[in-house]
């Protein structure tokens, strides 16, 4: 399964702070796939009881770091 953004969603109009829904439409994948990855620590997120949420800045700067490989973490 690969990420690919969401280029009509432009990161600088997204919230600072996003759900779990949020970042997998922006990711074009499933929330499932963001929680996983998120628990590994593949992607930033912070858990608040139950959620996930993630900053906005953080994910951006994964992502251009290239923390978040194509294809699920084992």
């Amino acid at each position: 399964m690969t990420m690919k953004i969401n280029p009509s969603l432009d990161p600088k109009r997204l919230p600072y702070w996003m759900s779990t829904k949020q970042v997998a439409a922006w990711m074009g994948v499933d929330e499932t796939v963001i929680r996983y990855r998120a628990a590994k620590g593949v992607l930033p997120g912070h858990k608040m009881g139950s959620l996930w949420r993630f900053s906005r800045d953080e994910l951006m700067e994964c992502m251009q770091s290239g923390c978040a490989p194509r294809g699920l973490p084992d």
